[in-house]
This record gives structure tokens, sequence and C-alpha cells, in this order.
């Protein structure tokens, strides 16, 4: 597993120019993100091989393939993360249409949107925490950055991460959870 970061420079993990890569392997030494990522996920740090949230209980935060059942409520999730992100001195990034509804619709039928969901909605179904995509391939997005990645190889990138704000930490949980299903993972959260 191999996890590349871009990372704004306002952010406590790195800075924006120093992104890092770190490799999981037979022989790697498991660092503690990674490990964190197995705890949340349920995946014992010894096992990499096993992702994702098959043993779970139903009842609890599972990340799943989005349906077009969710865009309303990613919508909303959208429209209140474009709030939050003008309130905190950031409105342009986001500005008042993005993601644009048409990107949300591809990102649901290419099966590129992920929603992290608990059981508290009505009559205990699924409840969106949060959202966001799996892109992978070349992204457009990172071909040119300031900075350098540590390496060229195959890669899938995070974008359009929101939260409902109903739970705190989602985003991170959402990170994690790629981290611990992904061989590589980019992602530049500004």
């Amino acid at each position: 597993m191999r996890v590349n970061e871009h990372v704004h420079r306002d952010t406590r993990i790195a800075l924006r120019h120093t992104p890092r890569t770190m490799p999981l392997g037979a022989d790697a030494p498991v660092s503690d993100i990674v490990r964190e990522a197995f705890a949340v996920h349920g995946v014992a740090a010894d096992d990499p091989g096993a992702h994702g949230f098959e043993a779970h209980d139903p009842g609890r935060r599972r990340i799943r393939v989005a349906t077009m059942g969710d865009f309303a409520a990613m919508q909303r999730n959208y429209a209140r993360a474009r709030k939050v992100m003008a309130a905190n001195g950031n409105p342009t990034q986001w500005g008042s249409t993005f993601p644009r509804e048409r990107v949300v619709r591809e990102d649901i039928a290419q099966g590129r949107a992920r929603v992290l969901v608990d059981r508290g909605g009505p009559a205990g179904g699924d409840r969106i925490l949060a959202q966001f995509a799996v892109c992978p391939g070349v992204d457009p997005t990172y071909v040119h950055i300031d900075g350098a990645w540590l390496d060229d190889g195959p890669y899938v990138a995070m974008h359009r991460v929101a939260s409902s704000g109903l739970e705190r930490r989602v985003a991170r949980e959402c990170l994690l959870w790629a981290v611990a299903t992904y061989d590589n993972v980019r992602i530049d959260p500004q």
C-alpha cells in the first residue's frame, strides 16, 4: 500500500510541498496512519490484504458505493459544504455551484461516488454522514502540481469530499478507508 499526499500548507499532516509515500508490504513497517485505518475499518494490521467493511456489524458505519437514491442527500451535503467553506474564509474554491449536478450524477453512474453511512436514518435505514469520489487512473488535476509526487505508480484520487455535519471526524474516516483500501491514494485537501 502506498499513500501519496499532496497536502495543503494549513493542514497539520505535512507541508503542501512535501508529499509523502508510505509503503506497506510484507517487509515494510506498518505506519501509525495505516494501523489506524485498519483499526477503524476492522482490518488487522498484519493482514493488509483484507480491506473493507464486510466483517462489520451492519449497524455500524460503513462505506458503500453511492446510488441515485443518495443523490438528493448528497446535493444537500455539497450545499452545506459550500456554506461552511465560505463561512470559514474559502468562498471561491467551490463557489456556489461546485460540484456541478452533472459531475455528481456521473460520479454515481460511473461507480466513483462513495458514501459513509450508518443506520441512523428513518426506520433504521442508511444515513449519509459523508461522501467523496474515488477516481482511478491519471487525474488531470494532478498532472502539474506545485511540488512532486514521490512516485508515478498507478493511484486513485479522492475528490469532492463533503460531510453532512451530523457527526464529527467523518472526512478523516473516509481518508482512512481509502488508505486501507487502495494501494496508492492522492488527495489535495484545500
